[in-house]
């Protein structure tokens, strides 16, 4: 609604301006009658302020343009060189709008609410990275595997999605400074004292995921009884049980886990670490500056350890810095 009324007072101006002008340059006298009017805006009324009346003059009703503006929560221009009249923000004002691509499938860093609304750690850190820099961010729902094509395709300015940088990634886009550490970590109850790194499940019964990366790590790097589930849920749940000594998972569903299941404790020690970054296509370093720039804007401000807080608690070794 808002929208269409700007449009119908933009044309309204195109046609008064140039009136205006021919009558001061004629020198002709314009005869004021100010009006007792009233404004309805989305249902609720409005009054002219004094000073600010409408007049008729040859037939026409005119209003006060920077009154209806401002009735609508909008600014008002006017640029005498170009006789341009900007209603809202003006070019310089406006914020350069980016396009994020997201799977939102791997929380908690980032999923999708029934109401179609983006949560997650990677979308708080996003949002906060275009704030710092002034910028409006859109995501869009891209599944993992298409990511990195719709980059290429320029269907989104940008992905984030719990994105491992790697060498041969790099060889193909550009990535921002790491936001985040990523690896697998070692779970155990919160009152074991003896398993403390991962040369210590040595002989221990550990709990893993069947096939995941941490069945294998164990396998050759640890004479230890394994256990393996469907489910990180599951192997966790064992492991609060009592059932096992400890269990090895990826840190972010760990986390995610022990949120409500304060009785275990995840180590400090983070296997096979991999750094995350948030991908960009190579014709646009302009936007990497700025997203790199908006990352330490919040890293300085505390902002970043707020979002991570939220998210991961006080597991603050994956942090970026």
């Amino acid at each position: 609604m808002k929208r269409n009324f700007l449009l119908i007072l933009l044309g309204f101006l195109m046609v008064v301006f140039p009136f205006s002008t021919q009558a001061l340059a004629a020198d002709q006298t314009v005869t004021v009658n100010p009006l007792p009017l009233k404004f309805f805006i989305n249902g609720s009324e409005k009054t002219p302020t004094e000073g600010q009346p409408s007049f008729i003059h040859q037939g026409t009703t005119y209003v006060p343009l920077r009154f209806v503006t401002e009735s609508l929560g909008q600014s008002v221009k006017w640029d005498g060189d170009t006789l341009t009249v900007w209603i809202g923000e003006t070019p310089a004002m406006a914020k350069q709008k980016i396009v994020v691509g997201c799977d939102p499938t791997f929380p908690p860093f980032e999923s999708l609410e029934p109401n179609n609304k983006y949560i997650g750690f990677d979308i708080d850190l996003m949002q906060a990275v275009a704030r710092a820099e002034g910028l409006e961010v859109e995501f869009k729902n891209v599944s993992f595997d298409q990511l990195f094509s719709s980059l290429l395709a320029d269907q989104v300015d940008a992905v984030i999605s719990g994105i491992s940088i790697t060498e041969e990634r790099k060889k193909r886009f550009l990535f921002s400074q790491p936001y985040f550490t990523y690896g697998q970590v070692i779970a155990v109850k919160s009152n074991n004292s003896s398993i403390n790194k991962l040369s210590d499940l040595a002989g221990k019964s550990v709990a893993v995921q069947g096939g995941s990366y941490a069945s294998g790590l164990v396998e050759q790097q640890v004479s230890a009884k394994l256990h393996p589930f469907d489910t990180v849920e599951q192997v966790l749940t064992e492991l609060k049980k009592g059932q096992v000594d400890a269990a090895i998972c990826d840190f972010p569903s760990a986390s995610t886990y022990i949120r409500t299941n304060n009785d275990i404790k995840l180590l400090g020690e983070l296997i096979s670490p991999e750094e995350m970054g948030i991908a960009v296509a190579q014709n646009k370093p302009e936007l990497l500056n700025q997203i790199n720039n908006g990352l330490q804007k919040i890293i300085e401000s505390g902002e970043y350890a707020k979002i991570y807080q939220q998210w991961f608690g006080d597991n603050t070794w994956h942090t970026a810095s």
